[in-house]
């Protein structure tokens, strides 16, 4: 059997019974406690269920099983509530610019009883509290935003919708950098060589992506192969680096 009900009004379970000795009546509902989000009253001949102002969440599969020394029998009571959707499944970032950033996300796993059709995306700097709306119109699960500012640090959530309203935001749980990677290090120049060292200086990109530097590499490729190793890893702050124990030749 199924019931439907309107977010906000009252779900009524009525189911009569019979039985001798009268049976033990027991209602359930996976992951709630139904003593205290529902009013039981079970006489000799029937029980009723009864939870008021109800939303999304009151929606699934209610079980009343009665049983006494003649054995246990159960029916259940598929319920859908007509509500707004619950939140999205985790908001991801899928690709990060220097001035955009393309989320992706998972459709609600509760839609309150119809079909999403419509998300609708905030963004928020994180030196504000304030979401400002980025668009209304989403029927994708995965959206790129844009005119973003270089360097600065954003936080994005996803609303559903459907035709009962917006349902609750779903937020990226950490705060995201709009930023690339680095250019090339400009004049990259090889200032010394001995039998077994070589000494490099460099400066500084002429842009860092939106985001400080943390450092350099230097990678190694003997000639003639194309396997290059790292050999040194740097603060920002230096430019210059002397590579020892190279092979002569």
């Amino acid at each position: 059997k199924t019931v439907t009900v309107r977010a906000g009004g009252s779900l009524r379970l009525m189911v009569s019974f019979s039985g001798r000795p009268s049976p033990v009546i027991t209602w359930s509902k996976q992951g709630v406690d139904l003593a205290n989000r529902a009013i039981i009253d079970t006489t000799d001949s029937y029980t009723l269920l009864i939870v008021d102002k109800v939303n999304r969440y009151d929606a699934g599969k209610y079980t009343i099983e009665a049983e006494n020394q003649s054995g246990k029998k159960s029916a259940t009571i598929v319920v859908k509530v007509f509500d707004t959707p619950g939140p999205c499944g985790s908001v991801k970032v899928k690709e990060v610019s220097r001035d955009s950033v393309t989320i992706t996300w998972d459709v609600p796993a509760i839609d309150g009883g119809a079909p999403v059709n419509n998300y609708i995306i905030e963004r928020r700097e994180a030196a504000l509290r304030a979401f400002k709306t980025v668009t209304t119109k989403c029927s994708k699960t995965i959206y790129k935003i844009s005119g973003l500012t270089e360097g600065a640090m954003y936080y994005f959530r996803v609303l559903p919708e459907n035709i009962y309203g917006i349902g609750e935001p779903c937020e990226t749980s950490d705060g995201i950098l709009v930023s690339e990677v680095p250019m090339v290090p400009q004049k990259l120049d090889v200032v010394d060589t001995t039998k077994s060292t070589v000494s490099l200086a460099w400066e500084k990109p002429l842009h860092d992506g939106g985001s400080r530097l943390t450092g350099y590499v230097i990678e190694a490729c003997k000639a003639g192969t194309e396997r290059w190793m790292k050999v040194a890893s740097l603060k920002p702050t230096v430019l210059e680096h002397t590579i020892i124990s190279l092979n002569e030749g």
